[in-house]
């Protein structure tokens, strides 16, 4: 028995080890090859920040890896695999001897980071991971991990002619509107070194002297911080001044972000002009140590945040775009930070060499003065078409925007997020390529955005939701219709829930739509949607549906034509055509009428009830008469009637086809039906004489009614005419 207990856990590490190689090594692998786009020159930034990665790492781990510009880095990630204690992580590079920190990790969760080389070469080396445990943080351990050489090749252009491209391109475009800029140069002691302060300056004029030619009316200032901010210059067109003021910058002091944006917001904000598009250009060398008002250095995390909420108040006042410049970064951390500073506003972020400032600059000097458009593109997981904070963002999207002049178009990043810079005003239409297996939930219905910018406009919360699911297959009832998947007509082929074969699975249905597409019978025919022919447009139901069609039952009428003795161009039934007595102006131009539907065999099928008016054109009543469905279309016997006259067969048999308005020939109708029973006799007879007021009051003309229906010619007269037209009526009775 022992030996089999001993065989069970050999076979059971036997399992783990291969789980781990299988499972856990890839993902290692994948986790650590997503950071590799995070430090690219030209970063995108976007309003909502990086989510946390590597969930599934396990232990301390190391790779280098190439990024898109051809920069190694260096990917780490480290699991914490205590069950209840947090620990603070630091991963230091053997080689380079950068580091970054990767934060507070809680229990059985993983962090990653990467250290960037700034170099085409990472040679192979050891990453030393300080712990410390948040409760007890004198409580330390190292542990490492190795990574090998990495060679990556360099873009084939070099970063500074991309730049000098770009600028072109967006030159040629459209000029820049008129802005307010203030530029906030960093002047900490570490700027001192190797030249920075230096060329940085130097690049800082050549852009001044670049946007002061594009727009005369373009106003910028300067502002410096080091422990404190400094308004320089004020905003301004005296270029030589400006110019003059960076000059005497000199470099000392701790690195306090939050201090010069501040700054720059009430310059901004004090003097900026109504109307005027309004940019804030950072640059700094390293990551925020010192707050506003501070008398010591603070970490690097609270810096960093009174820093983001300055940006955000300068935003949330005066709607200011922000574009941020990492000049010759050796941490790891800033670029995140700097990323997050543009992020906020829409702006763009940027990490170049000292050789590439320059040409950075020069690419900004072309966008400020011109429109952006950005968001990001992520994957609607429940498929509710709005975003939702723990649903992955999507890279290697292509976004296009499309003017009057072409398209200009961006890729999403490894964080999901997309900018269109340079854009000039005019109209656009923003819309995702599609990628196969996946449906748009957002905007709606696969809809484009519709976008106008003016005075260079920044538009940066155009989202994209994404899926992979199929509505058709996902247990939801995406169309709040009380049906889903397999029940909901429009997941089958042929618009019929209730024919199991033609369901399709991966079908984009469910969006909703009119009542041919709401998987009922609305019409109470049996037949639902795709199997009733009033939702095909030739009415087949062997051929394809419409479902924008309603689910009704199209009317079948009787169009009329009647003639009615006394009135209008009608004579009386004795002497049709004599009608130069008849009445032209009768005093109630509509009145009821009523339809029956006979077959050949004299069977009664259908019938209608509805109303005819006079025409004077035609001295004859007029009107479209429904009827009641059911029947097929066919050869029939008609019958009219109408108020106070008796029923007639139209002569001949009359085609009726369902569902249409159908003509029969013109009717006339004897008059005197004063009951309308469809008899001429002695109760109408003396129905008139009750009414009659030709010398004397009417005798018993007790109701309207009664007075109405007794007045044949309607001329609001109860009189000899009419007794003589009834007298010649009566020869003709009953009714047909």
């Amino acid at each position: 028995m022992r030996r089999f207990r001993d065989k069970r856990k050999v076979i059971s590490l036997t399992i783990v080890g291969i789980a781990y190689a299988l499972i856990v090594l890839p993902l290692i692998v994948s986790n650590v090859q997503k950071q590799q786009d995070l430090r690219s020159k030209a970063q995108v930034a976007q309003t909502n920040l990086p989510s946390e990665l590597g969930n599934n790492i396990v232990n301390q781990n190391a790779l280098a890896e190439c990024t898109s510009s051809g920069n190694a880095e260096i990917g780490v990630s480290y699991t914490n695999s205590d069950a209840t204690r947090s620990v603070n992580v630091t991963a230091n590079d053997s080689v380079s001897g950068l580091s970054v920190n990767l934060g507070t990790i809680a229990p059985q969760q993983t962090n990653t980071a990467v250290i960037p080389t700034g170099k085409s070469l990472a040679v192979g080396g050891t990453i030393t991971y300080t712990v410390a445990y948040v409760d007890t943080p004198t409580q330390t351990s190292q542990k490492t991990a190795s990574y090998t050489t990495k060679t990556c090749t360099p873009a084939s252009t070099s970063t500074q002619s991309k730049l000098a491209q770009v600028a072109a391109a967006a030159a040629a475009t459209c000029g820049n509107v008129t802005t307010d800029i203030i530029l906030i140069i960093d002047r900490s002691g570490s700027m001192g070194q190797n030249n920075k302060l230096v060329e940085a300056k130097n690049a800082a004029k050549n852009f001044i002297n670049v946007v002061s030619q594009q727009e005369s009316t373009t106003r910028i200032g300067m502002v410096s911080f080091s422990n404190t901010g400094t308004l320089s210059s004020p905003l301004t067109t005296d270029i030589t001044s400006l110019n003059s003021k960076i000059d005497g910058l000199t470099a000392n002091g701790n690195t306090c972000h939050e201090c010069g944006i501040k700054t720059a917001n009430t310059e901004i904000a004090t003097h900026g002009r109504a109307g005027v598009k309004k940019v804030i250009l950072l640059l700094t060398d390293g990551e925020a140590n010192f707050i506003d008002g501070g008398t010591g250095q603070v970490s690097a995390a609270i810096a960093e945040q009174k820093a983001l909420d300055a940006v955000k108040a300068g935003f949330g006042q005066s709607n200011t775009v922000f574009f941020s410049i990492g000049f010759d970064i050796k941490t790891a951390d800033a670029p995140v930070f700097l990323t997050n500073i543009a992020s906020l506003t829409g702006g763009k972020y940027y990490f170049p060499a000292p050789t590439e400032l320059d040409a950075v600059y020069q690419e900004i000097s072309q966008l400020i003065g011109k429109g952006l458009l950005g968001g990001f593109v992520f994957n609607d997981q429940n498929l509710n078409g709005a975003y939702d904070a723990n649903e992955p963002k999507l890279p290697g999207w292509t976004v296009n925007a499309t003017y009057a002049g072409g398209t200009k178009s961006a890729t999403s990043d490894s964080n999901g997020n997309y900018t269109i810079a340079g854009l000039c005003d005019g109209s656009y239409t923003l819309e995702t390529t599609k990628q196969t297996g996946w449906t748009q939930t957002l905007p709606a219905n696969a809809a484009p955005y519709a976008i106008t910018i003016t005075n260079a406009g920044q538009f940066t919360d155009k989202v994209f939701g994404n899926t992979d699911k199929a509505r058709c297959n996902d247990g939801i009832d995406n169309d709040n219709n009380g049906f889903k998947d397999i029940e909901d007509s429009t997941c089958h082929s042929d618009g019929n829930p209730k024919n199991p074969d033609s369901y399709v699975p991966l079908k984009d249905g469910e969006h909703g739509g009119n009542t041919c597409a709401d998987s009922k019978d609305n019409n109470d025919n049996g037949m639902i949607d795709g199997a009733d022919p009033v939702c095909h447009t030739d009415g087949d139901p062997t051929k394809p549906w419409d479902p924008n069609l309603p689910e009704v039952t199209p009317k079948t009428s009787v169009l009329l034509n009647v003639f009615l003795d006394g009135i209008g161009n009608r004579g009386d039934n004795t002497n049709p055509d004599s009608n130069s007595l008849s009445n032209k102006n009768p005093k109630h131009p509509t009145i009821g009428a009523d339809i029956q539907i006979y077959t050949l065999d004299n069977q009664l099928i259908a019938a209608g009830t509805g109303s005819i008016t006079y025409s004077s054109a035609s001295g004859t009543y007029k009107g479209d008469v429904p009827i009641q469905t059911g029947f097929p279309s066919g050869k029939y016997q008609v019958k009219i009637k109408a108020d106070t006259y008796l029923r007639r067969l139209a002569n001949g048999i009359q085609t009726i086809t369902a569902g249409q308005q159908n003509t029969v020939t013109n009717v006339p109708l004897v008059a005197g039906d004063i009951n309308n029973d469809n008899q001429l006799n002695i109760l109408d007879y003396n129905l008139i004489l009750d009414c009659y007021s030709d010398l004397t009051a009417a005798a018993n003309c007790s109701t309207p009614t009664k007075q109405v229906n007794a007045d044949i010619n309607d001329d609001a007269l109860v009189n000899q005419i009419d007794y003589n037209l009834f007298l010649r009526e009566i020869s003709t009775q009953p009714g047909q």
